[in-house]
């Protein structure tokens, strides 16, 4: 019958898969077979592992020798001998990885092949690797593109996803005994490093309850027992300069190794080169031939033939990775890593982990393992979510990990990773660590990134100087902790570490002095080499407060008068993106204040200031090209008229504006850094505007009399249209879609300019999400450079469409008015201030607010009690800026500003305790979720008797009314007691 089926060759191919499958299933029941009941359970994750048994990679190991006849003619004797050796799967992924080096028993065993199973049943599988987070997808992988399940990145369809993934559960060496033999005369080891990455996948239905977050800090905790961590050999860690590929949020090479499916044999030496048919002089050199070399004796891939019809035997090399796959319990931290140090703040926070670990629960676990993940953010990509996963290395965990779970747990490992960490006899020798504290369980190749400093910075900003601002709230996950501050605070620390690094290299002609200032923040004294050779110094910090509003940088200048300079480091999702879009009026309004202020203002995207970076530490500074974002507003014919105009009416060099306006918006501001002259940049500005000449712009010579009503026309989108006169009004749309409407005044010699930008912000608009975002960088742009005009008498506004409605022009100088800024440093009016619908009118600092009767400034001491309220505002509250300012032109009472309740900290921005009046900040729901600590701090101050509001739900004259009903209950209260 036998005879009968293999007669047929398709019965043929059926009868070896069904061969292979009874081969597979036997060996599978085997394995049940020898597996224990509480091992079963184990392996289900239905009981810990008690028993600290982990699965092994088995090395059968053959050393091979002969021996010499005892009696002349007699023949050689060939002997052999197979050892078998057990490593823990997850080290033998590199241990026994094909190339390395093996020592045992005076032997060194050279892994050189792989049980890849049979040719009908292969033992590898393949896998389909999320580029962006831990996700991989094992079932159908080469089938299914779908997006990730996890991030929902639509990058995992790429082909470059799919790998084949090996298990290695046995492998083989062969080696001459002699050979192998380790002498005393070489201590030295040979040992191959490779790359290996760890990617961990918490599937959200496997999470338990009991998630919590930090109330202040970016930072939370989740504990699941079903993740599952997938440890990957990628092949030898070369650094030849051979491109990455992105692997589960990293950066990685993949040097594959190549096996052959006839035998086995494996190499890490990269693809085989090919075998060349030779003639039969060389066939006796074939084993040594480098394609050949890997193969094992047997195999009939190793022989090369000499007849080109024979061919080599059947088989080819195919690329594998090494794996191995753990299911285990896991803590999983979100924590708050700034990207420009994230690989520092890591190493530092799992080297003070496992010292709080250690001391908190005796002994050193080696069973426990940390490694880092990431994840992109939903709201924002572009910053993705930082995490630490404590895990079991044991298949199904422990049970040790549900203790370090809870937030008490958790600040119970803290406090003694700090005791230990500060009381270390190392402190004293000035070293950052040693192997009694951090370095403990560190890489040695992680020596020189941890840091004690990050380590207490980090547990300063989670537990307080001495351990009591600890305070923490229940979350469905710490996917629900809003990543805006971090991304904020990780933008400037970027830009400022950027800007430092720049100032090292000899083509920047600059240099910086870096300090951390008292209160924490990052510092620099900037000194570049002006146009003339002049020494321009600058000093730059963070987040100092100007009128209420808090620019990331601030620069003022140290060896010379001048104007500050406010830089503002803007997210597109957190700014301009449609769960934000309100602040696009928002922004407008506070930087035209601090523009009329005095302050100059520039704003940088992050995809600004990531390109800066990029080319500073990649390439240098002075490299630029077409394949960098630049701010180009319009093609050639506009750069032409912008040119020909700095050239014929100002005299300028033509390439100045190349150089210096039609760049990367850092490096226009280091240009104005370097050389601050504003008259120098108001011919600038002017010829950038008057590059839309070039570029399509509608233009019409008008009456002044005509001129502002006709620039409301363009800017809501007509043609302008009057009387002729010497007013040149132009209209425009420039390369990023940005509208730019503008009139040079031709009754001087040279014109004046007045320009103005607009960016549309309805919900139409941000609906074209990759347009919205172009013309909000072309917006942002154009005000930096815009700004300039106001030195040579003309304006320039900053405007949104839904500030349009109210907008007046009477205040523009080309209209008859006393110049833009100037009329909003006097009074501003409502229409050009107003904030989105729901917030109140922001009202100058001066004691003037809108009303219809006139309003009495306020004595010395009340003003000053008054600033230093505003000096301490959240300037991201909608409505508290104006109510506050409206509070303090009524004459009202200065308030407390951060009172808090009791000894639960429950805080109100502004409050009155002896009339027990109090506003708070407004709910901040997410993802559907009510904000419980906002419900919470609201039943507080109930029960304590006050009356609270939100700065959106009431006015300046509501509070005071409030305020003084409140007195007078004082007042009748008094009164009776007196007639009693």
């Amino acid at each position: 019958m036998d005879q009968l089926v293999r007669s047929d060759p398709e019965q043929e191919r059926e009868w070896r898969e069904l061969r292979a499958e009874r081969y597979a299933t036997g060996n599978l029941l085997r394995d049940l077979n020898q597996t224990s009941a509480h091992g079963a359970l184990v392996e289900l994750g239905l009981l810990p592992n008690y028993t600290l048994s982990d699965t092994t990679t088995q090395l059968e190991a053959t050393l091979y020798w002969t021996e010499q006849p005892e009696t002349e003619g007699a023949k050689k004797r060939y002997h052999s001998e197979v050892r078998d050796y057990e490593r823990s799967r997850r080290s033998a992924l590199s241990e026994l990885a094909p190339g390395n080096s093996f020592y045992v028993n005076g032997y060194k065993h050279v892994v050189r092949a792989l049980d890849i199973g049979s040719p009908e049943r292969r033992a590898w599988s393949v896998w389909r690797l999320c580029p962006a987070c831990g996700y991989v997808r094992t079932e159908n992988a080469q089938a299914d593109a779908s997006p990730c399940p996890r991030c929902g990145g639509r990058e995992i369809a790429d082909a470059g996803c799919v790998q084949r993934v090996l298990e290695p559960k046995r492998v083989m060496s062969r080696d001459k005994r002699d050979d192998a033999r380790v002498r005393d005369d070489k201590d030295e080891r040979d040992s191959k490093r490779y790359a290996v990455l760890t990617a961990v996948d918490i599937d959200p239905v496997h999470l338990a309850t009991g998630s919590w977050r930090h109330d202040t800090a970016v930072f939370g905790v989740d504990f699941t027992r079903q993740a599952v961590v997938r440890t990957l050999n990628l092949g030898l860690d070369r650094q030849d300069g051979s491109s990455t590929v992105p692997l589960a949020g990293a950066d990685v090479r993949i040097n594959p190794f190549y096996v052959c499916t006839s035998c086995g044999g494996a190499t890490s030496e990269g693809r085989p080169v090919v075998d060349h048919h030779q003639d039969a002089l060389t066939e006796s050199l074939a084993a040594a031939t480098k394609a050949s070399a890997h193969h094992q004796l047997w195999c009939p891939r190793r022989k090369v033939r000499t007849s080109t019809s024979e061919g080599q035997g059947k088989g080819e090399d195919v690329p594998l990775l090494l794996a191995h796959e753990l299911t285990t319990e896991a803590v999983r931290i979100l924590l708050p890593a700034s990207v420009t140090r994230v690989k520092e703040r890591l190493a530092s926070f799992t080297a003070a982990l496992f010292v709080g670990i250690a001391a908190r629960y005796g002994g050193d676990p080696d069973h426990i393992d940390i490694t880092a993940a990431s994840m992109p953010d939903g709201n924002d990509p572009e910053w993705p979510r930082r995490f630490l996963v404590v895990y079991d290395r044991l298949p199904g965990g422990t049970g040790y990990l549900h203790r370090l779970a809870t937030s008490d747990g958790f600040r119970e490992v803290l406090l003694r990773a700090r005791e230990v960490i500060d009381s270390c006899p190392c402190i004293e020798k000035g070293l950052d660590g040693c192997h009694r504290c951090l370095l403990r369980r560190v890489p040695a190749g992680d020596y020189d990134k941890v840091s004690r400093n990050e380590v207490r910075q980090m547990f300063d900003e989670l537990l307080g100087a001495d351990g009591g601002d600890w305070a923490t709230s229940p979350v469905t996950t710490t996917h629900q902790i809003p990543l805006e501050r971090q991304a904020e605070s990780d933008l400037e620390v970027m830009f400022l570490e950027t800007l430092g690094e720049w100032a090292k290299q000899p083509s920047a002609k600059a240099s910086a002095d870096a300090y951390t200032t008292t209160a924490g923040t990052y510092s620099l004294d900037l000194r570049l080499t002006g146009v003339d050779g002049a020494t321009v110094s600058w000093r730059v910090s963070q987040q100092r407060v100007l009128d209420s509003t808090r620019p990331d940088v601030l620069f003022e200048r140290t060896d010379a008068p001048g104007p500050r300079i406010a830089l503002y480091l803007d997210g597109y999702e957190f700014h301009a993106g449609p769960k934000h879009k309100e602040r696009l009026a928002d922004d407008a309004v506070k930087r035209t204040r601090l523009r009329a202020d005095g302050v100059r203002v520039f704003q940088l995207t992050y995809y600004d200031v990531k390109d800066w970076r990029t080319r500073v530490r990649d390439t240098g500074y002075a490299s630029t090209g077409p394949e960098h974002p630049t701010w180009v507003p319009y093609g050639e014919q506009g750069q032409k008229r912008a040119r020909d105009y700095y050239t014929g009416v100002h005299g300028g060099l033509p390439g100045e504006l190349s150089a210096n306006l039609w760049v990367n918006p850092a490096d226009l501001l280091i240009s104005h850094l370097r050389a601050p002259d504003p008259s120098l940049w108001q011919q600038r500005a002017e010829a950038a505007v008057a590059g839309l000449l070039g570029a399509g712009a509608r233009i019409a010579a008008l009456h002044p009399q005509v001129v502002g009503e006709q620039l409301l026309t363009a800017l809501q989108g007509g043609a302008p249209q009057g009387p002729k006169g010497p007013v040149q009004l132009l209209s425009a749309v420039d390369a990023t879609g940005c509208v730019v409407t503008a009139a040079a005044d031709g009754r001087h010699r040279p014109p004046v300019w007045t320009a103005l930008t607009l960016l549309d912000d309805s919900d139409r608009a941000l609906s074209d999400e990759a347009g919205h975002k172009r013309r909000w960088q072309g917006w942002l742009y154009w005000s930096n450079v815009l700004q300039f005009l106001e030195h040579g008498g003309g304006d320039s506004v900053q405007l949104t469409t839904s500030l349009l409605e109210g907008f007046t022009t009477d205040g523009l100088a080309v209209t008859g008015g006393a110049g833009w800024l100037e009329s909003q440093r006097v009074e501003r009016p409502a229409a050009v201030t107003a904030s989105p619908p729901g917030d109140l009118p922001e009202l100058p600092p001066a004691p003037v607010i809108l009303t219809s009767g006139p309003v009495q400034p306020s004595d010395t001491a009340h003003d000053t009690d008054w600033k230093q309220v505003l000096e301490f505002l959240d300037p991201d509250e909608p409505g508290l800026l104006p109510l506050s300012q409206g509070l303090r032109a009524l004459g009202v009472v200065p308030p407390e500003a951060g009172y808090e309740l009791d000894e639960h900290g429950w805080m109100a921005e502004l409050a009155w305790p002896s009339a027990r009046i109090a506003v708070v900040t407004a709910h901040r729901p997410a993802d559907g979720e009510r904000d419980h600590d906002a419900e919470d701090r609201d039943r507080a101050f109930a029960s304590a008797g006050w009356r609270i509001r939100t700065a959106a739900s009431c006015t300046a004259l509501d509070i005071k009314n409030l305020l003084a009903a409140a007195e007078g209950e004082d007042t009748n209260t008094n009164d009776g007691d007196q007639q009693r």
